[in-house]
């Protein structure tokens, strides 16, 4: 994995960060076929039924060079996609599984709101049953892949129940009636990464989408707390590509006849450096190792 971000992601990731685009179509596939993509999902439905810290391990090495390389198999593996393998019905499994392991799906979450971002329990996206369905009525923000992903795992509120109890999730397709997008936003950094506003109003999807029942607020925090583990790895990637970079700088650049890197102050920085990341490392690893 280390060897193909370096062969395949090095050279483009800073044009997908300036042009403001996800990664290459073929790099994707690339990653299909190496079997990265849903490498944690079940066999059965295409997936490598790897446990997460391979996962984890494999997503440090994408983000090393930019999260932007990891977003595939971040999301394929420790995303919402992950609320639908353990909560899911069988039918579900079959019908969005395999299509997120060959990467013809991608599964994004809509969890804030302008008004309960880490009050979470306090959202009012509001799920209301209709014949057949249920009709989704509320507003979104900040969703990553917001746009871009062909479908959403929404966390909403069911009728008039207050708290934890009255919240569970709804998948929505894109292209149903009644979902729209806000704006682009517009970050300082990972600007490849999409994100805005999902908006519904009057949004109706069958009954067959939805995943976790209201109740089930809990179980989706087991799946969050997976994805969490995916957020910490994005961040320490960036710290190791970081680190690898000064080192490697400190080799390269000369002051007075000889590298910085012999320097005692310039050593002492990277050897901080190092220290604090191989400690966020094994955090991460612990984190994961737990959770399998």
């Amino acid at each position: 994995v280390r060897e193909f971000a370096d062969r395949e992601c090095q050279p483009l990731a800073a044009v997908w960060d300036r042009e403001k685009r996800v990664p290459d179509r073929h790099v994707v596939e690339q990653m299909v076929q190496m079997g990265l993509v849903g490498m944690c999902l079940p066999r059965e439905y295409g997936g490598g039924d790897q446990d997460l810290l391979s996962a984890i391990v494999c997503i440090e090495q994408l983000a090393r060079i930019s999260p932007l390389c990891a977003a595939p198999i971040f999301e394929s593996n420790v995303g919402p996609v992950r609320v639908v393998e353990l909560f899911g019905t069988e039918e579900q499994k079959r019908r969005f599984l395999p299509r997120v392991c060959r990467g013809e799906m991608q599964i994004s979450v809509g969890m804030t709101e302008a008004e309960a971002g880490s009050a979470l329990t306090d959202l009012r996206t509001r799920a209301t049953k209709v014949d057949g369905g249920w009709r989704l009525d509320g507003r979104k923000v900040f969703c990553t892949g917001g746009g871009h992903s062909e479908a959403y795992m929404v966390y909403c509120r069911f009728g008039d129940r207050p708290g934890a109890k009255g919240i569970g999730a709804i998948l929505v397709e894109k292209g149903t009636p009644g979902l729209s997008f806000g704006k682009q936003e517009e970050f300082m950094g990972m600007r490849g990464f999409p994100s805005s506003d999902l908006v519904f109003d009057g949004c109706v999807v069958p009954d067959d989408n939805l995943i976790v029942a209201a109740g089930g607020f809990r179980s989706l925090m087991q799946c969050f707390d997976i994805e969490r583990c995916g957020n910490a790895t994005m961040a320490l990637g960036i710290a190791t590509g970081a680190l690898e970079t000064a080192a490697t700088y400190a080799l390269e650049r000369r002051t007075f006849g000889k590298p910085i890197a012999e320097r005692q102050s310039i050593q002492m920085m990277i050897a901080d450096m190092a220290t604090r990341v191989d400690a966020a490392r094994l955090l991460v690893y612990r984190a994961a190792w737990t959770r399998d």
